[in-house]
């Protein structure tokens, strides 16, 4: 399941559009679409965050009635990379990861578990920055009453006092998905089956 199961991060696109004016939205795959006064440089007004999204369509007949004043398109759309690594924020995902690795090592092997068999190693895992899954959108909304969409532009651009929470919110979302998904799936996976994870 290559939807589900591959690692996926949001790519970031930004393009400074003057308004008073009327922008069609049509962004191929994107996931979102957010727009924010700019107010030079890398800052933005967070306070005018506008998920402009259920106009983004293909036939470009989402128009966007662009306020006066310059502010700053922010599309986000979804990227696998480079890598076809696991979605390590998905739980349904690391299951299915075990079931076709640490469930055939138990098939085959699993007699000489916690004996000749100590324990599990794993490294050199990573997730794609901005990462993203759809639990994450949902928990974030969960957990901090408020919309993922409209706290991406903030990952990127300074929005003032509202940038720090944002970015400390998405941290926390995104950790606390990381670790139930993959290390505590993996840890009790083992601890079940007398080895030692590493």
């Amino acid at each position: 399941n290559p939807a589900r199961n591959k690692s996926t991060g949001l790519d970031h696109e930004s393009q400074l559009v003057q308004g008073p004016a009327r922008k069609t939205i049509a962004f191929p795959k994107a996931q979102f679409v957010i727009a924010a006064r700019s107010l030079g440089g890398d800052r933005i007004d967070a306070a005018s965050l506008t998920d402009l999204t259920a106009l983004n369509r293909p036939d470009g007949s989402g128009v966007w009635e662009v306020e006066p004043g310059e502010w700053r398109l922010n599309v986000f759309r979804p990227n696998h990379g480079d890598h076809a690594n696991p979605n390590y924020l998905n739980p349904a995902t690391v299951r299915d990861f075990l079931d076709c690795t640490h469930e055939q090592y138990a098939r085959r092997f699993g007699e000489h578990f916690g004996t000749t068999i100590p324990g599990v190693f794993f490294d050199e895992i990573f997730n794609l920055a901005v990462a993203w899954d759809p639990l994450l959108a949902e928990r974030f909304r969960q957990a901090k009453g408020y919309d993922l969409a409209t706290a991406l532009p903030l990952l990127y651009f300074d929005g003032g006092p509202r940038t720090i929470k944002a970015r400390c919110d998405y941290f926390e979302v995104f950790t606390q998905l990381y670790e139930e998904a993959w290390f505590r799936q993996i840890s009790d996976w083992c601890e079940r089956h007398h080895l030692q994870l590493t």
